[in-house]
């Protein structure tokens, strides 16, 4: 009920779909457990005892029930230095219920992805692993599924066959990001992520009631520092999103969504 969780809207996932949209014309569907989990927990009351991740499981099949879906896509953007140890950690949950479903393509990707990809695929939790940022990685992917000609292959997207772990073979991709979100905030009720969560305490100051929200101007750092994850998921360089693209995505959310 204090909203302190955290509630970031999907950036990475928009972005891919932003890329999806752009360079294919194609469209993709976004759903943020996220969001889903904590907003269903917030209407629970002090007697039910049912668990997130029962919750997480219910979500799913309900979103299943509803749709007939191919290729599923699982990311998270966080860093966690232990997957394995963590008890039933959202990510792992997600790709556990799909391979039991045994009905889609799955693909795994994010920072988790990226740090656990041999033992993603060895423990048969996906059929690819996508390492580092991916739009790049993902509009390759689907051109070689819709038997179209990709611009350059690339490394990066990792898979099991015939028992052994192999590795696209090609450039390794470093994202010009040029494409415009708006399009991709169809999927994100970005008017109730304050209702159930925050960006940080920084974020509650102004207000629980002020509808948030986040805009990314620049990828990368210029440091290299031992202990962080930034370059070996982005790469070295910080490379700046279009002006236009980022006006646009502020005036959208201010005049259309009403955030604050």
């Amino acid at each position: 009920q204090m909203k302190g969780y955290y509630a970031y809207p999907p950036i990475g996932l928009q972005c891919l779909k932003a890329a999806l949209i752009g360079e294919m014309g194609l469209d993709a569907e976004i759903l943020d457990l996220n969001f889903e989990v904590l907003e269903r927990i917030q209407s629970l009351s002090d007697s039910d005892t049912i668990s997130p991740d029962a919750i997480l499981h219910q979500i799913l099949d309900e979103y299943f029930r509803e749709r007939n879906v191919s290729i599923v896509g699982v990311s998270a953007g966080v860093i966690v230095s232990h997957i394995y140890g963590v008890r039933n950690h959202p990510f792992l949950s997600v790709l556990n219920y799909l391979k039991k479903r045994d009905e889609q393509v799955v693909i795994a990707g994010g920072v988790i992805a990226t740090n656990e990809w041999k033992s993603l695929l060895v423990k048969d939790l996906a059929h690819f692993v996508f390492k580092g940022e991916a739009e790049d990685e993902l509009t390759f992917f689907v051109n070689k599924i819709l038997n179209r000609e990709p611009k350059m292959a690339l490394t990066g997207i990792c898979f099991k066959s015939d028992n052994q772990i192999h590795e696209t073979e090609g450039v390794k991709s470093v994202v010009d990001f040029h494409w415009d979100l708006v399009e991709t905030y169809k999927d994100i009720p970005i008017e109730r992520y304050h209702e159930v969560g925050s960006l940080s305490p920084f974020s509650r100051m102004l207000g629980t009631e002020r509808i948030y929200s986040t805009i990314q101007l620049n990828r990368g750092c210029r440091a290299n520092c031992s202990f962080c994850g930034v370059i070996p998921f982005v790469g070295k360089g910080v490379r700046q999103y279009p002006v236009e693209s980022v006006f646009s995505e502020i005036l959208y959310l201010a005049k259309v969504r009403g955030v604050r």
